[in-house]
């Protein structure tokens, strides 16, 4: 449904530029704290006219942070406010905010990289946090997983440092569920597992780790927790190769990028200053598989690698070789070069055909690009396929332009229409008026974590429409109207 993104480096280009305004906007932005409210996406702030007088581009919302001592041996609940940058979201800022209050206490972590794929969260720190040691590292990974699973959304973390998987004497901690016991108790587990493995009274581990598979409708990759048991690298590549094949659980929005034969044929395994290098050979007509499916085999290399990165704390680098390879085709890959194919779902809502409710479609877009209202936008106005058994939202006459701009305040969405679109709204029936207006709430109020949507006419206040449904109230999601 969203449009496809195959320019890596136009990409590459796009990237560079938002990070770029991010850091000149990080001064702007230290931690605040101390202000009541409910955590919500702010999204990408567009400035409707009758607002952009009085707004600014950073906004704050409140947010549960689970803080580490200054010793890092224990972890406590503080309620902070959080300033969101422009085309942040709000998990990002969360890690930001929490991560300058460790700052605060003379321990210098930044945050490298955010990206949320599926329900994971990764989130990869700078080297920094080595320096507070494996407890302390368990204790950060504690109050990371804690913070982020506040949100309904978001099921699992992924911690990196310094773009590898984090371990606790070499076993990786994998990706992490909320902690529901007090910390001490599952720092005492934990110890307690890896006396055992390394006893070796227990041969085989279970262990859960993100997949990366192919997104249905782009070419990206969306992450997918698995849990597989292990005892040494043999078996554990060997798993990662199988569950790949396998295909996702979830076929609605997720497809497996190897056939279903694939096995992996050999690896090759060596160490550097840096770290492990892997090298996969994977066998199982390939070839064949990605031209009858039209799927890029750099994307299929892809989602090997990052699925062995997660897996792997001491990998650095990842070659995937296939059977009609020459060695060059596979050189060798860190986890970062991967990092811009990582997809993120996006709730869209059209009108059904030959049905008077709406229907859910999520789509795919970069997971970089998530926060950004544009894409909401773009999404809005994209012709659905004739296979999805949905309708275009608008009629032919309106374009994006109409829609003037997406703003969020403090959870509410604040969306500037044109007064031509105001004006097809009025000549629609009651049932085409009322589907066009709630496609645009019910995907505001999951896409961008919003609890309520309220309309504005050339920057004014709207009001009814034909005095069948009231736009100068905000209007909350409709689950009645969703089939």
């Amino acid at each position: 449904m969203m449009m496809r993104y195959t320019n890596l480096k136009k990409t590459l280009k796009r990237l560079i530029a938002l990070m770029l305004a991010a850091f000149m906007l990080a001064g702007l932005c230290s931690c605040e704290n101390d202000t009541a409210g409910e955590v919500k996406d702010s999204g990408d702030m567009i400035k409707p006219k009758a607002l952009s007088e009085q707004t600014s581009a950073i906004t704050h919302q409140t947010a549960k942070l689970y803080v580490p001592d200054p010793g890092f041996k224990d972890a406590q609940v503080s309620i902070q406010s959080v300033a969101i940058l422009p085309s942040e979201n709000v998990y990002s800022a969360v890690v930001r905010t929490l991560l300058s209050i460790i700052s605060s206490q003379n321990t210098d972590i930044s945050l490298l990289s955010f990206a949320f794929t599926g329900d994971i969260a990764n989130v990869n720190l700078s080297c920094d946090a080595n320096e507070i040691g494996e407890h302390g590292v368990f204790t950060l990974a504690y109050c990371l997983t804690n913070t982020l699973t506040e949100f309904s959304d978001v099921e699992y973390v992924n911690l990196l440092i310094d773009d590898r998987a984090v371990s606790f004497g070499g076993i990786p901690y994998g990706a992490m569920s909320r902690f529901e016991d007090e910390l001490a108790t599952e720092y005492w587990r934990m110890t307690i597992n890896y006396a055992e493995i390394s006893a070796g009274s227990v041969h085989q581990y279970d262990h859960n780790a993100a997949f990366y598979y192919g997104a249905l409708s782009d070419p990206l990759l969306l992450g997918e927790v698995r849990q597989i048991s292990y005892s040494n690298l043999d078996s554990a590549l060997t798993s990662i190769i199988e569950e790949l094949a396998k295909g996702p659980r979830d076929t609605a929005s997720m497809t497996r990028l190897l056939p279903s034969g694939a096995y992996l044929a050999r690896y090759n395994s060596f160490d550097t200053e840096n770290g492990k290098v892997l090298s996969l050979y994977i066998s199982g007509d390939i070839d064949d598989f990605s031209h009858r499916n039209d799927i890029d085999k750099e994307l299929i290399r892809a989602s090997v690698a990052m699925s062995v990165f997660d897996y792997y704390p001491d990998c650095c680098q990842v070659s995937v070789f296939f059977d009609e390879d020459t060695a060059e085709k596979g050189s060798n890959l860190h986890r970062t070069e991967f990092e811009l194919l990582l997809g993120s779902k996006l709730t869209m809502y059209y009108p059904l055909v030959d049905d008077s409710k709406i229907a859910r479609i999520d789509a795919v877009v970069p997971a970089y690009q998530d926060a950004d209202p544009q894409i909401l936008i773009d999404g809005l106005f994209d012709e659905p396929s004739q296979e999805s058994g949905v309708l275009a939202i608008f009629p032919g006459d309106i374009s994006a332009e109409d829609i003037l701009s997406i703003n969020i305040f403090d959870g509410e969405a604040v969306v500037d229409i044109s007064q031509k679109l105001l004006l097809s709204l009025r000549e629609m029936d009651a049932t085409y008026e009322r589907n066009t207006v709630f496609c645009i709430v019910n995907t505001l109020c999951r896409s961008m974590d919003v609890g309520s949507v309220t309309f504005l006419v050339n920057g004014e206040p709207c009001g009814n429409v034909s005095g069948r449904l009231n736009l100068s109230e905000p209007l909350m999601f409709n689950p009645g109207i969703v089939k």
